[in-house]
């Protein structure tokens, strides 16, 4: 979050660097110590010219009250008294001068012992001991990188989010944050900003992502690489079952024809929820295994719930492999909330894909046409 550069504002030879790569540093922790032989030289002459101005301050302040005095007893000439203002305002202004060039110098002498000026951790180290440094402060040089420190106690992430997805990220989400460095290890983020500057890659448009994330106890470090799941919507206490299992209404048929069971019941368990395209279901033509009021739920469905409508294949140990039609709600990429249509307990088939599934069909079919027939088959 903050990486700053450390340069020293005194030009001259290192004497002390008593930091490495990696170390953690306080706040005021020593990092530098520049060679302060011509500073102090400069400050004992500074000091000097202060005990002179102060002295000829003094001589002329005197000399100024002893002619105002004088003047006032009309004893001296005007001119003689503006001269002694004019001798009295020159040594004031040597004074001044004098001052500003001591207060100078001991700043330049502090500027020899570079200190940190926020807690963090050393991440380059540019210079050894011995080395000549110059000073951004010359006006002919931008002067030495001594080192670069930053404070690694809070992290950003950031992270390429395509745009068909970008729409639901939000300031202020949870997110989980997983290192490669660290696998077994899950940090809490939070969603910070969205840059609105879009990045371009293969023809696919990203928006770069913020997150903040702590990391008081230094195990993330900068340019590590990660993976991070953003908590979009969550739900307490929810139904699920494998996304895997749920098969869309464009392939139920496909599948059911595999597991031999009849296009017609799959067609109505469609319809029953608006995903069959001819409506007009009665509740009492929904199969038996819905109660009246799970038909009657099934038929309330509207365009969201219509968008959610799957078809499972339920287990059962009397019945057999039996068709459900399900309402699906939440989902991420492994489980996927059931709104309606199943119960806790029940065992679903993970089907194969619509493709598999025909093909599989073909191939039943070539076998059957010479006489063939799948092991196991009657």
């Amino acid at each position: 979050v903050r990486s700053i550069e450390i340069k020293s504002k005194a030009a001259g030879q290192i004497l002390r660097l008593p930091v490495e790569v990696g170390d953690r540093v306080g706040r005021g922790a020593l990092l530098a110590q520049v060679d302060t032989t011509e500073v102090a030289a400069n400050l004992r002459q500074s000091q000097a010219e202060l005990d002179h101005a102060r002295a000829e301050f003094r001589i002329a302040d005197q000399t100024k009250q002893r002619d105002d005095n004088l003047l006032e007893r009309g004893m001296i000439s005007v001119d003689d008294h503006n001269n002694s203002l004019l001798d009295y305002t020159r040594t004031r202004s040597r004074l001044v001068n004098a001052e500003t060039s001591l207060q100078k110098a001991m700043e330049r002498r502090n500027d020899t012992v570079l200190r940190a000026t926020m807690a963090g951790t050393i991440l380059e180290k540019s210079v050894e001991e011995g080395q000549i440094i110059a000073s951004p402060m010359s006006g002919v040089s931008e002067g030495t990188t001594l080192l670069k420190m930053a404070d690694l106690s809070r992290m950003q992430v950031r992270v390429l989010v395509d745009e068909t997805d970008i729409g639901r990220i939000r300031p202020g989400q949870n997110c989980i944050v997983t290192p490669d460095a660290h696998s077994d290890r899950r940090f809490v983020g939070e969603v910070l900003k969205i840059e609105p500057k879009a990045k371009k890659q293969r023809e696919v448009v990203y928006y770069p992502v913020l997150i903040h994330i702590d990391n008081a106890e230094g195990l993330l470090l900068p340019d590590m690489s990660c993976k991070v799941t953003i908590d979009i919507v969550s739900k307490e206490n929810a139904l699920v079952v494998s996304t895997d299992a749920l098969v869309r209404p464009n392939d139920a048929g496909t599948v059911a024809e595999l597991l031999h069971i009849s296009a017609d019941t799959v067609k109505v368990l469609m319809d029953a929820v608006g995903a069959g395209g001819s409506g007009g279901i009665n509740a009492d033509e929904i199969p038996g295994w819905f109660n009246r009021q799970q038909r009657m739920a099934l038929l309330g469905g509207n365009a969201p719930v219509e968008r959610n409508a799957a078809l499972v294949f339920v287990v059962d140990s009397t019945e057999g492999i039996q068709p459900r039609a399900v309402i699906a709600g939440i989902k991420d990429w492994d489980v996927t909330e059931i709104s309606s249509g199943l119960e806790e307990g029940q065992v679903v088939l993970m089907p194969p894909s619509a493709m598999v599934a025909e093909q599989f069909i073909e191939f039943e079919k070539l076998l059957e046409r010479f006489g063939g027939k799948l092991p196991g088959k009657k």
